[in-house]
């Protein structure tokens, strides 16, 4: 993995609000990582809120909340614009459905993702994953 041409990064955390949250904590490393890079965020509305004004972030892309055909559609044009971006690497820290399809038609050359879960043939890196916890249960 050649790094140093890494100049366009995504990040892909759709949803909740603390996941989100949470996700930002590594934005400082990375982009002194990748100091000439880019670094892009999808989400979905409304939790997009919680990255307002983030100086890490070049562009905060969100997604809406439909159902339905209409679903469908904003589907497609969300693999559209994100393709058209041309990343050089997608880093889908939701590891869901949504998130690895979009990861999947990226069109990214690095796409990092967790090495457990239906949509890990979407990532060609892959991170290990601790014993999953959920402070809820």
């Amino acid at each position: 993995m050649k790094l140093d041409n890494i100049k366009k990064i995504l990040i892909i955390q759709i949803k909740p609000y603390g996941d989100v949250l949470l996700t930002t904590s590594y934005f400082d490393v990375l982009s002194k990582r990748f100091p000439d890079s880019k670094i892009d965020f999808l989400v979905s509305k409304p939790y997009d809120k919680v990255l307002f004004n983030n100086p890490y972030l070049n562009k905060v892309i969100t997604i809406e909340k439909v159902k339905g055909f209409k679903y469908f559609l904003d589907r497609i044009k969300t693999f559209k614009k994100i393709r058209k971006e041309k990343y050089d690497l997608v880093i889908d820290q939701q590891n869901g459905t949504g998130s690895g399809q979009i990861t999947f038609f990226s069109g990214a050359k690095y796409r990092l993702g967790y090495e457990n879960g239906k949509w890990k043939f979407a990532h060609n890196l892959h991170a290990g994953r601790g014993p999953l916890r959920y402070s809820a249960s």
